[in-house]
């Protein structure tokens, strides 16, 4: 699988600043998991990423005050997730699951939060994924 491939084919990434591009992609990783898999826990922060689904599922949940799951989303191929504690700084705020095996492609976040001190025009980008 080619990384920049996915990437460059992708409307988020592709309207990112051409100098910012190549910055992202340079230690872009792919990763595989399996059916069943958690990505990052609730209070993660040590190996926190901004993740690109390629392909496969996942589910986004948190626990209610009454201690029951609580499904927040589902993501799929094309999406993007992650942003939020790069934003904020802060540990994650909820668990990610894998449903089947998912393929992702990873940007750490020391490397996107060194890339927005030098081009401050990517927080903007990070605020607009969806």
């Amino acid at each position: 699988m080619n990384i920049n491939h996915y990437l460059n084919n992708d409307p988020w990434f592709s309207q990112l600043p051409a100098i910012v591009q190549p910055l992202l992609a340079g230690d872009a990783v792919l990763k595989v998991y399996q059916k069943g898999q958690m990505i990052h826990a609730i209070g993660d922060n040590d190996d926190a990423a901004l993740h690109f689904v390629v392909s496969g599922a996942i589910r986004v949940c948190n626990v209610s005050a009454s201690g029951h799951a609580m499904t927040l989303a589902h993501l799929s191929s094309g999406e993007w997730f992650g942003e939020i504690s790069i934003i904020d700084d802060n540990p994650r705020t909820h668990d990610a699951w894998t449903i089947n095996k998912v393929t992702l492609i990873s940007i750490p976040r020391n490397l996107v939060i060194q890339t927005a001190q030098l081009h401050p025009i990517l927080y903007k980008h990070l605020a607009l994924i969806t």
